[in-house]
């Protein structure tokens, strides 16, 4: 069977060998299994389902976040000659139907589609046919509430595996959030679900922090000194814009990103980043998912990171060649004060009773007011009285800040708001203000006027509309009567994981141990003493130098066998195989012997699709 996986994988794929895990999960998922797989970005997780989907001429099903991702996911899948079908809010009604049909006609191929629409309906539908399929949740970690890629319609998502039992279930994401394991298992009930974690380690990327008096004046010293791509990401639009407005009036050629950029903008800056016209790029996390450039060098951090989860991703989008690539996280002077402020906040709030009665807390840290209006409308149902909630207006005045709006999540109409704002307004929601009627919008939406309100207000705050200074009763009035006198409880328990974070962060920007083993450990993996000895920690901690003789072992070795893969210089090292009298290396100390005697260019490291290759440099 060994042999046969990778004929097929040269034959259709073009690929030579499998990279580290994959056949292991694939393997699994062929033996009619339920896998959760957690790699790294760029370690090739649409393989996972696209494989099976080939070999067996099975029908799957993805379902993805982003029309963006759907298209590239449809792309790739195209380039391989490999049936693919989309359903998306840029097709008609009857597209989408036409689409469905032939996957449901077709022998096998990918139906790629949102969640929202998927629980419109479209499960009962593809279940109802009696077929087994393959069903792959991608972005998985997006089912996690404690991230800010977290949707509410992922949380909705089930399949009935007791009525489809031949049915295969696949859960994708590039780092396992603490609660998703138990939320998928919760959510779907899948059979005899495997759990795969790749190595959360990424050796050729080297991380750093700086705590600076302005961020602007650093980079202007570092800039020169780069040698390659880099994307710069800070937490909003106006500060992405005018950081990229100070180095253009500078002469710089730059692009920047965001979600409130017109779609020719977007277009027009992500095609200058990604073709190398221009090196630099300024962007929220709306440049993020589905960026696949090989040759990105730095990634610089201008704000605290949401989550650790989401830090990783983005940070994750360099080096993906193998070479490496340098991770900043660059703090103002100002920010890391607000940071420590904030912690103290929540501290303070924490030992609130939980039966005081209060209003809306009185932080003075813009970042937990921004926290707490996200969280409030997040959970406006769950923590306030219906009775109390604010009487929203039977018609608005909105104006959409472009007249096409990415990354909107699918509403059950299987549109986004943005798109039936723009019918219900003639198109005209872009040049002037146009009065809605809530009603009106509940009726195609498929949701009621308090969410279709509540959507409202999460995109004002995300800047991706405006109200006009007419509409009535915003924003919203406070004090408010919580639930049961309990919802200071149940912020608590939100602003008890914020402040874990924001402890991290602290921690993470002061230095107080190898950054890579920080970050990766907080995701419950890794080894407590791990140093990858090229940090900013490492290096000022003697971590770039490690023991002489475990360097005189590794050139041993490798004079005497001459090239060998990782895996088998590991198993030589630690004696797990054979005594050799010698002390036993650990896996830690190798990798830190293995960056110095690089750096120090004693050796050089292939990067393989399955591995790597060591061997000595020629003197």
């Amino acid at each position: 069977m060994s042999d046969e996986l990778t004929e097929h994988l040269r034959q259709v794929y073009h690929i030579p060998s499998f990279r580290p895990m994959q056949k292991e999960i694939i393997s699994a998922l062929l033996d009619g299994g339920s896998v959760a797989a957690f790699l790294p970005t760029g370690m090739g997780k649409t393989l996972l389902y696209q494989f099976p989907t080939t070999l067996l001429k099975l029908k799957t099903v993805v379902l993805s976040p982003l029309i963006a991702l759907i298209a590239d996911q449809a792309r790739r899948a195209e380039s391989l000659k490999i049936p693919v079908f989309e359903l998306h809010g840029l097709k008609t009604a009857g597209e989408n139907q036409k689409e469905l049909a032939a996957f449901l006609s077709s022998e096998y191929g990918i139906l790629i589609l949102s969640p929202e629409r998927w629980n419109s309906g479209l499960r009962d539908v593809i279940s109802g046919t009696g077929q087994p399929i393959l069903l792959v949740i991608d972005e998985a970690h997006c089912i996690s509430t404690w991230g800010k890629s977290f949707r509410p319609s992922y949380r909705e998502m089930t399949y009935p595996f007791a009525e489809n039992p031949e049915s295969r279930f696949l859960v994708l994401s590039a780092t396992p959030a603490p609660d998703l394991i138990n939320l998928v298992k919760d959510q779907f009930n899948p059979p005899n679900l495997r759990i795969f974690t790749g190595d959360l380690y990424r050796y050729n990327l080297v991380y750093a922090t700086r705590i600076v008096p302005s961020a602007a004046a650093f980079l202007e010293s570092v800039f020169p000194k780069m040698t390659g791509p880099a994307i710069l990401y800070l937490q909003n639009r106006a500060g992405t814009e005018r950081l990229a407005s100070h180095f253009t009036e500078k002469k710089m050629q730059v692009s920047w990103f965001h979600a409130g950029l017109s779609p020719d903008a977007k277009k027009f800056h992500s095609s200058s980043f990604m073709t190398g016209k221009t090196n630099l790029m300024f962007a929220t996390s709306a440049f993020g998912m589905g960026i696949d450039k090989a040759d990105i060098r730095y990634i610089f951090h201008l704000d605290f990171p949401e989550t650790i989860a989401d830090y990783l991703q983005e940070t994750g989008r360099a080096g993906r060649d193998g070479k490496k690539s340098w991770i900043y996280l660059v703090m103002e002077e100002e920010q890391v004060f607000w940071l420590r402020k904030s912690i103290e906040e929540i501290r303070e709030f924490l030992e609130i009773p939980p039966t005081k009665q209060f209003g809306e807390p009185a932080f003075r840290s813009p970042y937990l007011r921004r926290f707490f209006k996200t969280e409030l409308v997040k959970n406006m149902k769950e923590w306030i009285c219906e009775d109390d909630f604010l009487p929203y207006p039977s018609e608005i005045s909105v104006q959409l800040t472009t007249d096409q709006v990415s990354n909107e999540p699918e509403l059950p109409s299987g549109l986004t708001l943005p798109e039936i704002l723009l019918h219900l307004g003639t198109g005209r929601i872009r040049l002037e203000p146009v009065k809605i009627r809530l009603n009106q919008v509940s009726q195609v939406t498929g949701c009621t006027e308090q969410e279709v309100f509540l959507h409202l207000i999460r995109m004002e705050g995300e800047g991706k509309l405006v109200f006009s200074a007419k509409s009535p009763g915003l924003p919203f009035r406070f004090p408010v009567r919580w639930k049961n006198t309990g919802a200071p409880a149940n912020l608590a328990a939100v602003l008890k994981k914020k402040l874990e974070d924001l402890v991290f962060w602290d921690k993470y920007i002061q230095g107080s141990a190898c950054l890579m083993g920080l970050l990766v450990q907080s995701l419950g993996a890794g080894a407590a003493d791990y140093r990858c000895g090229q940090c900013s920690w490492c290096l000022s901690h003697g971590g770039s130098e490690p023991q002489l003789e475990d360097l005189d072992r590794l050139i041993r070795i490798l004079q005497d066998s001459g090239p060998m893969s990782y895996r088998d210089l590991l198993t030589r090292l630690s004696g797990s195989w054979m005594n050799t009298g010698e002390e036993i290396l650990p896996k830690v100390r190798l990798d830190q012997v293995i960056r110095y005697a690089e750096r120090e260019g004693v050796i050089y490291e292939t990067r393989l699709q399955d591995g790597s290759e060591i061997g000595l440099r020629e003197k």
